[in-house]
């Protein structure tokens, strides 16, 4: 058990001192298609947020609903003698042992978990650690967490000076590093869901808007794109089908992100919450539309044309 204290009375791993010891490797992701062949997937930049990726597929074809996804990365250890004993960075006595641990959690799924993937002494140089990890199809929604974490895994016998060092396994003495990654949006920032209903239209938009410029964009419950695979004519906006139409596609993206720009111009006319927003909201979102892919926001015609001729322009 990892056990933490936010107002620690014990010295602490701080990264801004201490980054050289670890080198952590970039995460990998990939799927498994239907013919049992690993396809990778990217993690891309959210724009105007530090940490923050969304999850792209070069391929146009994979969701967390149908395939899932699998997250490979590296934690490798120089020489961590400096965190150990007295020296200027060090958080554990001489002869105990520190461990590492990779923890996901996901909020609006209401799910968290962590495990160990190794432990070291002071001793222990060159050291690497693989952190691997698979999310099953539609079980991780909204945004997800990825944090490694350092903590206590076995006391030492404090020598001389090393009682200032907690010694109680499972403290927690810091991370190591912590990335989001937004799961939803079909490849993109764009919150797109799936439903599967018999008679029900083909696309349907979600939106709820009491603050935009604190509204979560990420949160389904207040800005969804949804696509029923049950409808009929879905063929003709799946990539997965020969049928595939990418003009159908793009009409419909085009006519759901008009309808949640309008939504917000109804509750803010003049887009005032687009000169202050919270990162991550719905203003936030449309302000990077209208300042970094610059749609004009003018009217909903031109809305509506600086949209398709975004989505006409990426064939």
């Amino acid at each position: 058990m990892i056990m933490s204290d936010v107002f620690s009375l014990y010295p602490r791993f701080n990264p801004d001192t201490s980054a050289d010891i670890f080198v952590i490797q970039p995460y990998a992701l990939s799927y498994v298609d239907e013919d049992n062949a690993t396809c990778p997937l990217e993690l891309k930049s959210s724009e105007g947020r530090a940490k923050h990726y969304f999850i792209d597929d070069p391929d146009g074809i994979w969701s967390h609903e149908d395939y899932g996804f699998k997250v490979e990365g590296k934690v490798r250890i120089s020489d961590p003698s400096s965190l150990f004993g007295l020296n200027k960075n060090s958080i554990a006595c001489t002869g105990s042992a520190l461990g590492l641990a990779f923890q996901w959690s996901s909020k609006t799924s209401s799910r968290k978990y962590t495990k160990e993937i190794g432990s070291f002494t002071k001793d222990d140089k060159n050291k690497e650690f693989d952190i691997t990890e698979e999310f099953k199809k539609g079980t991780i929604r909204g945004e997800l967490n990825f944090s490694i974490i350092l903590y206590l895994k076995s006391s030492g016998t404090p020598q001389k000076g090393e009682e200032l060092f907690i010694n109680q396994p499972g403290y927690l003495l810091g991370e190591l590093d912590t990335i989001t990654i937004q799961i939803d949006g079909n490849g993109s920032i764009l919150p797109v869901f799936y439903e599967d209903v018999r008679g029900a239209a083909l696309w349907r938009v979600i939106c709820n808007l009491d603050d935009p410029a604190s509204d979560d964009f990420s949160n389904p419950e207040i800005v969804s794109i949804i696509i029923n695979r049950k409808n009929p004519n879905f063929k003709f906006i799946d990539k997965k089908n020969e049928l595939y139409n990418p003009q159908m596609a793009d009409e419909v993206m085009s006519a759901a992100i008009s309808m949640i720009i309008e939504s917000l111009r109804v509750k803010d006319s003049a887009f005032e919450s687009l000169n202050n927003p919270e990162i991550g909201s719905v203003s936030s979102a449309v302000k990077y539309f209208r300042d970094k892919l610059d749609w004009d926001l003018a009217t909903p015609v031109s809305v509506n044309m600086s949209i398709r001729n975004a989505f006409e322009g990426k064939q």
